[in-house]
């Protein structure tokens, strides 16, 4: 039997002038995915609106198609008294405005094809509200009463409301469903056009929920009409249907950070980074502040650079950005649902580069007075940066201006990037009905200015113009569905955590295909936001696509143009997919029996066919890159000839680094409210002679003799786990001998209870620097905490200050998660995002590159480079030839267009080239240093197009001194990773080569007495001596030492013609002490190679070898120059 239907359905509007709501009703339809353009049609919805008449003409045929044609009509609202024995109905009734307040179908209709697939156990899933909340008056519902002698079944019931009790009103109801004489006649009660339109016109609310919970709402009416479609008699079991989410997925999740501070913005680049190494792409909103009020200080001048550096985020494989840069208005202003179209003027003085003023767009929001006088509204109860709860009004602002100043500003700041704002989200969500006009004619069509329960929908919807049924526009929203604001933020997953909620949500939502927007504001406990979205991430990855709003917009606005047709045999179907757009990802949903068998079109369009992952019905993934027809071929025999590759999201090959400021001591609320930018508590001991803040940004700390003293901050609000970073991070001005401890302190399984002060969660920072008076950065592993319980941390503790009376200036407090670990002396390690928006290195020098050229700071430890032209540059100062001249080659990294060359340049201070190298970019280069040196540039990219990016890493100085790496990278890390250990003879006393070295313990150490000590990465401690330096070595700290053996050794690389005294220190169980020296200079000749020395105890005169307590190198010949000790051991 042969079917030559183009199997669409149809809607049919008797009276557009009484019922203009029609234009929703066609949208859920588009939505839902049902087919809508066709000549004949297995389904039609007939839209009359109340009170709706229709001739006997239409009522005729309206009846020949259900009765003879055996075609589904759906009645949405009232029947037409015409066709009330085409439903077996004998009344269609509106109620009154206070009978019902939901909709409503139970168990009893659960066997009926209408409601397969809803949860029959979830009352959120079977029932919606009708009722305004506001106002307490009812949507204007139909209920119907069954003609006698009828089989007609009741698929949905009203709840109404009898003396304040909910009960389900049998009598009226509220939609049934008639199998007449082969054809279906479906009648529901809820005009779904009006519903559709009230619920986004902002002047009624339906839901008992803003956000954060699952309620369909009207997704209830569309799975309903998509159930009836699917089962149509006319289509014997086959059908089509555009599925809601790209690539067969089962859930559009869309990750969204709002930046609404200028807090925000470097947090935002942790967050999203956090994002980016899952493979989850996103959208950062930008808001634009630049008018300093009552509200927040104009910051988009710091904010630049950081909008510059997020449009260099990642591409995915088809070259489209990771992360969308959105608009996120240019005022943020609470009152901006009042602000309304006025004049363009004042936007386009500010566009023209005109000065910022009252003369141009200047919304300013002030504090309400009290009383309010006339003409102000204000909007109340919103917190602000001054801690009070404020009421605001605003002026000077206008719903053009917002958008339009927005999108320029954002726009100027992405030029390089090719990028510009598609995507739109107004401040506190304060949805102007002129919003959608504007966004429209600006050509952004993508938004996310809604909640999804206060929309009623989990789906997206399209805006209509001003939010009026009369027209469409091209803006489609993607409501909110959870926000940080509304929840815990804790990772911890437990019945009842938000974590725990969302997850069960987003399961509900992805059984019908919904889209999940989550909205977290990148500005407090960013440890527990980053581990939340994590953890919700991988949950919900194995059945979701990760979106942007960009990409999921230009998804949906492709969906919107394709339109799909086909005919079926017993055995063969026939499909063709018309679209007037390019989409990628568009799935079709087919009975399972269809197997794709064939399928042609132009260049840009493949096919593919996978199961739904629920198994109940088949897929065809379409990825069609230029507008046309595309025909596909079915066989009805069942299976899959031509499979799909798995779409699911996994995580990308390079690892993804980011860092976290803790504090850096810049912002004067949080340090008067003993706040960390963490939003969380600093507390700190009281014995302190000095403790605050510095007006240059530091926090500083004078000690008293009282050594039980600390300064805490709070990293979780409950507590966070520290396994996923690498490092704690902090920078440190301290005194010559100078000394505090680092600690983590974690709580008990349930993040209540400090588990205390223990010894092994800290470490001494001495370990890892030499204080000398000048700025030290410290890199701690995270991993030195031995014995941490680190997935329970909750707090970072900086106690025993000693001495007192030393000035301690900390700074740039972090948590870092770093991917590249770097040897030598860091030039340039990129590995601070404030140091390298400004334009400073390693050595505080400054760093440029040609203004054509974009350079971003892509995680800590590496740059990203794209070079436009030939003439593009990279530029780095050098250190002093002091220090240069102790090195012999500058190396880094480099990787991008391997193959290509560059030109690695050394200049002098007057710009001249004093070396030049061409170099070949695929790894490692090394190139020789030159004493007269000031800069190091990189030029002369041979692939040079604006398209291609370098990442570049590792600027560093090698042959020389050591780096001090435990002072200025990762210390130990580094060590285990790049060396090369060889065996040392006898009984190690210290192996400076071992992976668990230290500079510093109980048993050795300098005291801070040289002018530099640290270790190489190829295993040397370096000890750079003054006249009274000194070395030492405690063969044992509990008592004396009697060794067995009869020789000290140790192997050292000392300057040419150097010597210094071994002290040997001896006496104890109540001897006196005595100390006798001898000179290196009777064992051995130093001539600035390696030697190993070996002194015989025997060869000591006076040497009491059977107390020994310690050994030191002292008296230093040559100083002022490196000496390399490799180890001490006996033999």
């Amino acid at each position: 039997v042969s079917n030559t239907l183009s199997n669409a359905a149809a809607l049919f509007v008797p009276n557009f002038s009484a019922n203009p709501n029609w234009l929703g009703v066609y949208f859920g339809l588009k939505t839902i995915g049902i087919p809508t353009v066709a000549v004949q049609y297995p389904v039609v919805f007939l839209y009359t609106g109340i009170n709706v008449t229709i001739t006997s003409a239409v009522a005729t045929t309206l009846s020949s198609y259900v009765t003879v044609s055996k075609g589904t009509l759906i009645a949405l609202s009232q029947v037409p008294s015409t066709l009330l024995a085409t439903f077996g109905l004998s009344a269609s009734t509106v109620s009154a405005a206070t009978d019902s307040s939901r909709f409503w179908f139970g168990p009893k209709q659960s066997t009926h094809f209408a409601v397969s697939g809803f949860n029959f156990s979830d009352f959120d899933d079977t029932h919606f509200s009708i009722n305004d909340v506001n106002d307490g008056l009812s949507f204007r519902s139909v209920g119907y009463t069954i003609a006698a002698n009828k089989p007609v079944t009741t698929l949905a019931n009203y709840f109404k409301s009898v003396s304040n009790v909910a009960t389900i009103d049998t009598s009226f109801l509220a939609a049934t469903a008639y199998n007449n004489t082969g054809g279906l006649a479906i009648a529901i009660g809820i005009d779904y056009g009006s519903y559709y339109i009230s619920s986004i016109d902002q002047n009624h609310y339906y839901s008992p929920y803003y956000v954060g919970q699952y309620y369909p709402g009207s997704d209830i009416l569309l799975r309903i009409f998509k159930n009836v479609y699917k089962n149509a008699p006319i289509l014997k079991g086959n059908y089509v249907t555009l599925h809601t989410v790209p690539f067969g997925r089962d859930l559009s999740v869309i990750t969204t950070w709002d930046i609404d501070t200028h807090i925000s913005y470097p947090h935002a680049t942790a967050i999203v980074n956090a994002a980016i190494s899952q493979g989850v792409k996103g959208s950062i909103m930008v808001f634009t502040k630049y008018v300093k009020d009552v509200y927040e200080n104009g910051f988009i001048f710091y904010a630049a650079p950081y909008v510059t550096q997020f449009a260099g985020f990642g591409v995915d494989s088809k070259g489209l950005p990771l992360i969308d840069i959105g608009s996120h208005s240019t005022s943020h202003s609470p009152n901006a649902g009042q602000f309304r179209i006025k004049s363009t003027s004042n936007s386009l003085k500010f566009e023209r580069g005109e000065n910022v003023s009252s003369n141009s767009y200047y919304p300013k929001i002030w504090a309400c007075p009290n009383p309010v006088p006339a003409g102000v509204s204000c909007i109340s109860s919103l917190q602000t940066l001054t801690g009070l709860n404020l009421s605001f009004y605003t002026t000077g602002g206008d719903t053009y201006g917002e958008v339009r100043i927005s999108q320029f500003v954002i726009d100027s700041l992405m030029n390089g990037y090719g990028r510009r704002v598609q995507s739109y989200r107004p401040g506190h969500l304060a949805l102007s009905p002129d919003l959608s006009q504007v966004l429209h004619a600006s050509g952004i069509f993508v938004s996310s200015s809604t909640t999804a329960n206060d929309q009623l929908t989990h789906f997206p919807h399209r805006f209509t113009h001003n939010l009026q049924p009369f027209a469409p526009t091209d803006v489609f929203d993607f409501p909110i569905q959870f926000t940080d604001e509304n929840g815990n933020m804790s990772s911890a997953y437990f019945p009842g955590s938000s974590l725990q909620q969302q997850d069960v949500i987003a399961r509900k939502m992805s059984t019908y295909g919904g889209q999940y927007t989550l909205l977290i504001h990148p500005s407090g406990l960013m440890l527990d936001k980053i581990a939340f979205q994590n953890a919700f991430h991988k949950l919900v990855a194995p059945y979701s696509y990760f979106a942007n709003l960009t990409g999921i917009g230009e998804f949906w606005r492709g969906r919107d143009a394709a339109n799909v047709s086909y005919t079926f045999t017993s055995t063969s179907a026939s499909v063709t997919v018309s679209t007037t757009k390019p989409v990628d990802g568009l799935t079709l949903r087919v009975p399972k029996k269809w197997n794709l068998l064939t399928s042609t079109g132009s260049n840009g369009f493949t096919s593919c066919q996978l199961n739904s992952l629920d198994g109940l019905e088949s897929q065809v993934v379409l990825r069609i890159g230029n507008a046309g027809n595309y025909p596909l071929s079915f066989s009805l025999s069942g299976g899959i000839s031509n499979p799909c590759p798995s779409y699911a999201a996994s995580a990308p090959a390079q690892c993804q680094g980011y860092e976290i400021v803790i504090d850096d001591f810049e912002e004067l609320w949080y340090q008067s409210n003993n706040q960390n930018l963490l939003d969380l508590p600093i507390t700190s001991s009281s014995n302190f002679l000095d403790f605050g803040y510095t007006g240059d940004g530091r926090l500083k700390i004078v000690p008293s003799a009282d050594l039980n003293n600390y300064w805490l901050t709070t990293l979780s609000k409950f507590c966070t786990d520290v396994r996923d970073y690498t490092h704690i991070s902090f920078d440190v001005v301290a005194p010559v001998n100078s000394s505090f401890y680092v600690q983590l302190t974690a709580r008990d399984d349930n993040c209540v209870t400090d588990l205390g002060q223990n010894y092994s969660y800290s470490r001494l920072v001495t370990d890892f620097v030499t204080f000398d008076g000048t700025n030290k950065t410290v890199y701690i592993p995270i991993s030195e905490f031995s014995g941490l319980k680190a997935n329970k941390v909750h707090s970072l503790m900086l106690t025993t200050f000693k001495p007192s009376n030393a000035k301690f200036f900390v700074d740039n407090v972090k948590i870092i998660k770093r991917c590249t670990l770097c040897s030598g002396t860091p030039i340039e390690g990129f590995l601070d995002l404030d140091r390298f928006i400004k334009g400073r290195n390693s050595f505080n020098l400054t760093t440029t590159v040609d203004n054509s050229t974009l350079y971003v700071y892509e995680q800590p430890g590496v740059a990203s480079f794209t070079p436009a032209s030939s003439s593009s540059f990279f530029e780095t100062g050098l250190p002093a030839s002091n220090i240069l001249s102790q090195y012999s080659n500058i190396g880094f990294s480099i990787y991008g267009n391997t193959g290509a060359t560059i030109i690695v340049s050394l200049l002098s201070s007057s710009g001249v080239v004093i070396t030049s190298n061409t170099a070949t970019i695929g790894g490692n280069i090394t190139i020789p240093v030159s004493s007269t040196a000031t800069r190091l540039r990189l030029s002369n990219f041979s692939t040079s197009n604006g398209k291609t990016a370098y990442r570049l890493s590792c600027l560093s100085l090698f042959g020389g001194p050591s780096p001090v790496t435990i002072n200025s990278g990762p210390g130990p890390i580094i060590l285990r990773a790049l060396t090369s250990c060889s065996a040392v003879p006898g009984t190690v006393l210290i192996d400076f080569c071992s992976p668990t070295i230290r500079l510093t313990t109980d048993n050795w150490g300098d005291d801070g007495s040289m002018n530099q000590y640290g270790l190489t990465s190829n295993g040397q401690a370096t000890l750079n001596p003054s006249s009274t330096s000194y070395w030492y070595y405690v063969f044992n700290t509990a008592g004396c030492f009697k060794p067995s053996l009869g020789s000290l050794s140790f192997s050292i690389t000392a300057p040419a013609g150097a010597s210094f005294i071994i002290s040997f220190r001896t006496g104890c169980n109540g001897s006196a002490t005595v100390i006798t020296q001898i000179n290196t200079s009777s064992y051995v000749t130093f001539d600035g190679t390696k030697k190993i020395v070996t002194i015989p105890f025997s060869s000591v005169t006076g040497l009491d070898k059977a107390n020994l307590i310690s050994v030191a190198f002292q008296g230093f010949s040559v100083t002022g120059q490196f000496y390399y000790l490799n180890y001490l051991t006996l033999i």
